[in-house]
C-alpha cells in the first residue's frame, strides 16, 4: 500500500504532526463520533469535521439557555467534546488542548497532550 500524496509505501513511514484533533483520542464522546462517522462514510471524520460538530453543539447549548445567542455563547464556560475539553474565550475562539499525532504503518495515535 502507498500513501497516494506522497507517493511512498505506507510500511515503516512515519508522520509526526500536532493538531487540534485525532480521530485515536480516547474519551467517549470521540468514541461516539468516530462510530457514528464512520458508518455513514467508512472513514475517520477530520478536524474540519469536529470543528463543525462542535460549532453545532456549542449553538444548540447557547441558543437553550435563551436570550441573546452572543451573549450566551460567552457565558458557556468548559465544554466536554470529542476533541477533549474546550472553552471560548472572549472573543469566541476555542480555547483547548493540542495533539502531538504520529502515523506509522497505517496506524495514527495521539504521542502526547499539549494543554492551552
Amino acid at each position: 500500500m502507498r500513501v497516494p500524496v506522497l507517493g511512498l509505501p505506507v510500511a515503516g513511514l512515519l508522520i509526526t504532526s500536532v493538531g487540534m484533533y485525532a480521530p485515536s483520542l480516547g474519551n467517549p464522546d470521540n468514541a461516539a463520533v468516530v462510530a457514528r462517522w464512520g458508518a455513514r462514510t467508512g472513514r475517520n471524520p477530520s478536524a474540519v469535521t469536529l470543528q463543525g460538530w462542535d460549532a453545532m453543539r456549542v449553538i444548540d447549548a447557547a441558543l437553550a439557555r435563551g436570550g441573546d445567542l452572543a451573549r450566551r455563547l460567552g457565558e458557556l464556560g468548559e465544554l466536554a467534546g470529542p476533541r477533549g475539553p474546550f472553552r471560548l474565550n472572549d472573543q469566541h475562539d476555542p480555547v483547548q488542548n493540542w495533539y502531538a499525532r504520529k502515523y506509522q504503518n497505517g496506524v495514527n495515535s495521539v504521542i502526547a497532550t499539549i494543554p492551552p
